[in-house]
């Protein structure tokens, strides 16, 4: 449970900076998803 807690809380955070990002055709996906 703990390790899908922390998943979730990885998701949310890339969501938000996702979200606030002015430029998002520069976020590279792929680099993202290694992540």
């Amino acid at each position: 449970m703990t390790t899908f807690m922390s998943l979730v809380g990885m998701c949310v955070l890339l969501g938000i900076a996702f979200a606030a990002s002015t430029n998002r055709k520069a976020i590279s996906l792929r680099t993202v998803g290694i992540a």
